[in-house]
């Protein structure tokens, strides 16, 4: 029979911030916990002792930027819009 893997990657975390913030929270595989900016994903466990496995391996991701992309792209659809818009309006005057 071969090794069953775990449905359900999850984690019961303590979570203390540097502005004195302390959180207890839960955390998943393809669900982030954000605080303060960062975003805390779980990337693995010890696959050796799968269900009992006391070891969990996280990644901490932030992204000063993303406010910054978001403008861009916001941007870019707006200047579209307005070439299409004035292009009907140029073609309403021929």
């Amino acid at each position: 029979m071969p090794n069953r893997e775990p449905r359900r990657y999850a984690s019961l975390v303590d979570i203390y911030t540097q502005d004195g913030q302390n959180v207890r929270t839960e955390i998943e595989v393809n669900k982030p916990y954000s605080i303060t900016g960062w975003k805390i994903y779980q990337l693995s466990y010890n696959e050796q002792m799968g269900k009992w496995s006391n070891v969990s391996v996280f990644e901490l991701v932030t992204d000063p930027w993303l406010p910054a992309v978001y403008v861009g792209i916001f941007m870019l659809l707006a200047g579209a819009s307005g070439c299409f818009s004035q292009r009907a309006v140029r073609r309403e005057r021929r």
